[in-house]
């Protein structure tokens, strides 16, 4: 699915939210709102990922957690 409503949806909360979900949509979600582009990769999700993005006039990545990384 197209990424664009998910990511107006998120723009118009106002407040912080979580997304949970499945790949691709997150990957390519947070790469939409990272860069523009659904197809950039720019975040590699894994199994049971965690991936925390911040808007400041932009998005930016504030941190990143992986499965392998908690047990």
């Amino acid at each position: 699915d197209a990424v664009d409503k998910v990511a107006e949806d998120i723009k118009g909360a106002g407040k912080e939210i979580m997304v949970v979900g499945h790949l691709p949509l997150l990957q390519k979600l947070a790469s939409f709102l990272l860069v523009g582009s659904e197809g950039s990769d720019l975040v590699c999700f894994k199994n049971s990922g965690v991936v925390c993005l911040e808007y400041n006039q932009s998005w930016k990545i504030t941190w990143y957690v992986t499965a392998d990384l908690v047990y």
